[in-house]
């Protein structure tokens, strides 16, 4: 009697599993990274820095007229206000490549490049220097308040009085 063909495939598939070695161990690929946290208050947004009023609502290219350099990244936004002047707080880090100094200023900008909010540098952000071989001061990060709750945003460094280079872009 002739075996069938199912049972002899069954069997050679079991030896074959059997000459395996013990699994190998996986490891998980690197972590996705996680979405910035957005963090809501049921405060006001600030004020804006006092600077800030001269150019308010004027266009970028006419408050700004000149080129900048500088390197940086808009991170997003990291807070919401929903008190009872609501806005939204934006979050990043900049490099003055020129002077090799943070970034002192940081305007928005809506999509006719009018100036819609700002902000300043400061913040101590160590993971830039960790990662930009150029980069000297941990203070390079910045924030930067709109009155705006959502839109798209492009936003700009201030360098050398009357100069800007852009940072980025944000959607909320």
């Amino acid at each position: 009697m002739k075996p069938r063909l199912s049972v002899v495939v069954a069997l050679a598939a079991a030896a074959a599993l059997a000459g395996c070695d013990k699994p190998k161990p996986r490891h998980p690929g690197p972590a996705a990274a996680a979405a910035p946290r957005i963090n809501t208050t049921t405060t006001a947004v600030p004020a804006p820095p006092a600077w800030l009023a001269d150019v308010l609502g004027k266009k970028l290219a006419d408050a700004f007229p000149q080129p900048g350099a500088c390197k940086g990244v808009t991170d997003g936004v990291d807070m919401h206000y929903q008190g009872g002047s609501p806005g939204t707080r934006i979050a990043g880090w900049a490099w003055d490549t020129v002077n090799k100094t943070p970034v002192p200023r940081v305007v928005l900008v809506d999509k006719d490049l009018q100036i819609v909010g700002g902000g300043e540098s400061g913040a101590l952000r160590p993971d830039v220097v960790a990662g930009q071989t150029d980069v000297t001061s941990p203070m390079t990060g910045w924030t930067a308040v709109t009155t705006l709750t959502t839109g798209s945003l492009d936003t700009y460094g201030l360098v050398g009085g009357q100069a800007t280079c852009r940072l980025g872009h944000v959607d909320f």
